[in-house]
């Protein structure tokens, strides 16, 4: 995955870099290699703010969390983006299923026979 990092009145250290990627590491089973992460750091009053977003294919993914520390925040929008697959994944194997008989039941049809309505009086 390529990381991009975007700061804004925030200074990065390289241990929380490391620390950062390490924790999106997590979602390279998910993605291919060349799926792109923008992650945005800035503080905003007391609160350090995390925005975490991943293009892949047409899809993305993106999570913003508020908090006191730079690693909590992220620790909690990976948390997000974690249920955002989660979602996505259930959705697509769902309609994928029902696809699947939707092609059947065309195939099989029940034979017609033909009624005549006769009316007396």
């Amino acid at each position: 995955m390529k990381a991009e990092f975007v700061l804004r009145k925030f200074t990065l250290t390289d241990d929380i870099k490391e620390k950062i990627e390490k924790k999106l590491s997590h979602f390279d089973r998910f993605f291919p290699d060349d799926t792109q992460v923008v992650i945005t750091l800035f503080k905003e009053g007391i609160d350090e703010v995390v925005e975490l977003t991943i293009y892949d294919k047409g899809t993305f993914y993106r999570a913003e969390q508020y908090s006191s520390d730079v690693l909590t925040s992220m620790d909690l929008a990976v948390e997000v983006i974690d249920g955002q697959i989660r979602k996505y994944k259930t959705k697509l194997e769902k309609r994928l299923r029902e696809g699947a008989f939707a092609d059947y039941a065309d195939d099989v049809e029940e034979e017609e026979t033909d009624f005549k309505i006769i009316k007396t009086k």
